[in-house]
């Protein structure tokens, strides 16, 4: 199937620029296998809307399978393949999502922005909600270097405006804790806390614990 005509004739039309593509004849796993032969080597960002959670769940399982792609929940960042879910609750009832959603939700924006070729898998109930703008997470990102002069004060404000929450010990995404020149946080963007240690408001060392 990779040698297909028809796969050919779409990464062309795709490339190009062509609008209105339309694809049909084949279902189930047989269309997730096609769908994977003509990501692979597309050189162009990639968003892939579902009618449904369930059925995007299930395409972002299969590619994962056709495309030798692991479980995303214990790697680092620059992935190609990642999902959009929609937030596990209604906006009515007042409570907080789990928070893996808004983890996901905010590993693939920061993808679509700073990647070559991400492919995103979702749903139109996920993105019917509302989404971060690009400005405000371009603006929200922070790059720390060691022997950089870092208001830790003003550091620490940022990740509490962020939606970052102080515990006594790091264990989940979104977790930040102070104890004396040490500042502990868990981000998105990786697969284990990361500690920076201070020395006053000079940044000695940034390690992952």
């Amino acid at each position: 199937m990779t040698n297909h005509k028809s796969l050919t004739t779409l990464k062309k039309w795709i490339e190009e620029g062509v609008a209105n593509v339309s694809a049909s004849g084949l279902s189930g796993s047989a269309q997730s296998y096609y769908l994977s032969q003509f990501l692979e080597n597309l050189k162009k960002p990639s968003i892939v809307i579902l009618p449904d959670r369930k059925a995007a769940e299930t395409l972002y399982k299969e590619l994962q399978f056709f495309m030798s792609i692991p479980d995303m929940e214990d790697t680092a960042e620059g992935v190609r393949l990642r999902d959009f879910p929609p937030y596990d609750i209604t906006p009515l009832t007042g409570l907080s999502p789990h928070r893996e959603v808004p983890t996901r939700r905010l590993q693939a924006l920061y993808a679509l922005m700073s990647d070559k070729n991400p492919i995103i898998i979702t749903s139109l109930d996920a993105i019917f909600f509302r989404i971060l703008p690009k400005n405000a997470l371009v603006r929200f990102i922070e790059y720390l270097e060691v022997e950089e002069e870092v208001e830790r004060n003003l550091f620490i404000k940022k990740l509490e405006t962020g939606g970052y929450q102080r515990t006594s010990l790091v264990e989940e995404r979104g977790d930040y804790s102070v104890r004396g020149g040490v500042i502990d946080l868990f981000s998105p963007l990786y697969p284990l806390p990361i500690r920076l240690e201070f020395w006053g408001d000079r940044l000695e060392s940034i390690r992952l614990f």
